[in-house]
């Protein structure tokens, strides 16, 4: 009888490890590969439409610092390009030395 026992005992505990070994699978595929709710963007985050328009405008920023224009052309006052403006500015002040 000993033996028919224990036959069923380590059944048992065979179909408790199996059991327990298919649980602890399920669980780490559960955590690994379902998807995940999104989470909220920071406070502070900016959307990818107005990180385009920043873009935007900084490029044209860009450009109209390197080209020549009008900022007042009634009073006679233009900007130019940042390179020319550093050429005069050190020019004028070699002539002062």
């Amino acid at each position: 009888m000993s033996d028919s026992n224990s036959g069923k005992s380590s059944s048992l505990i065979t179909a408790a490890a199996t059991l327990g070994g298919f649980a602890i699978f399920a669980i780490i595929v559960a955590i690994a590969y379902l998807p995940k709710r999104a989470e909220p963007l920071p406070e502070g985050s900016r959307t990818p439409k107005e990180r385009e328009d920043i873009l935007s405008e900084v490029r044209n920023n860009a450009a109209k610092i390197n080209q020549y224009g009008w900022v007042d052309k009634s009073a006679g006052v233009a900007h130019i390009p940042v390179d020319r403006a550093v050429e005069l500015t050190l020019k004028e002040l070699n002539a002062g030395k």
